[in-house]
């Protein structure tokens, strides 16, 4: 990865380090916590941004709810699915968020 302005050093969430000093876990790129990459680009803050959305019209309850639980995050990535959204009610965000995480969490079983 060729580094630009539009990137920046990140590291994944950790246990170890106080949740009030470590972005919030339940609105992270999947390619940052599952550490396939040391650098933020651009599409993950949309990620992020797009999770915050859903959030704000599913009543302040997020996609993915991590618990400030690296293991649980891995494991609520592998519970969305497309299509598998009936009672988020942010309609064609909230379904491209869901199809996005679950593009992601396949490349990642891939090995991608």
């Amino acid at each position: 990865m060729s580094l630009t302005q539009d990137t920046y050093p990140v590291q994944p969430w950790l246990a170890k380090i106080s949740k009030m000093a470590q972005p919030d876990l339940d609105f992270m790129a999947p390619e940052i916590q599952l550490q396939k990459s040391k650098y933020a680009v651009p599409a993950c803050d949309a990620f992020s941004l797009g999770l915050l959305i859903c959030s704000i019209y599913n009543g302040g309850r997020s996609l993915i709810q991590a618990q400030y639980n690296p293991a649980c995050y891995v494991k609520e990535l592998g519970r969305v699915r497309p299509n598998s959204t009936p009672s988020i009610s942010c309609g064609l965000v909230g379904q491209l968020v869901v199809r996005q995480i679950y593009n992601k969490w396949k490349q990642v079983e891939l090995g991608f």
